[in-house]
């Protein structure tokens, strides 16, 4: 019996888009601290405008990431 392959959807569920931009903007703020920044210094705005860039640069890993994230909670598969 051959096995079906997840395949990652051009627009995945509502549920892993939040938790693939959420782990975004963690990567965002991870990175602005890095520089040696305060994430306070910054304006949600401008936040959420390179979390949102860093989600269109490494999306397929993101929804990937979060995908089997997702598959491995009881929690979150309710959901």
């Amino acid at each position: 019996m051959v096995e079906a392959t997840p395949t990652i959807h051009p627009q995945p569920s509502a549920v892993i888009g939040t938790l693939a931009r959420q782990e975004a903007l963690k990567a965002v703020k991870k990175e602005v601290r890095a520089k040696g920044l305060k994430v306070s210094h910054f304006a949600a705005r401008e936040l959420n405008m390179m979390a949102d860039n860093h989600l269109a640069q490494h999306r397929a890993k993101l929804i990937a990431e979060t995908w089997e994230r997702v598959r491995k909670s009881p929690e979150l598969k309710v959901l």
